[in-house]
């Protein structure tokens, strides 16, 4: 948020919610589609990547927005 622009702060504050809400709904749809397919143990593996990756990224960026 600190990366938008005080003009453009409405939007990027509704952009974060609206991919938010989006990830908590269609998340666990997608994710119970792999289960029969992968199993739990694999499910949990690679969301435990994502994660990893997703931190990975904000450190990223984080460090190019200072």
């Amino acid at each position: 948020m600190n990366a938008a622009s005080d003009d453009r702060l409405s939007i990027a504050n509704a952009t974060f919610y609206i991919f938010l809400d989006a990830g908590v709904g269609v998340g666990p749809l997608l994710q119970g589609l792999f289960v029969p397919a992968f199993g739990y143990s694999a499910l949990f593996l690679g969301m435990a990547v994502l994660i990893l990756a997703a931190f990975a990224v904000f450190l990223a960026v984080r460090r190019f927005y200072r």
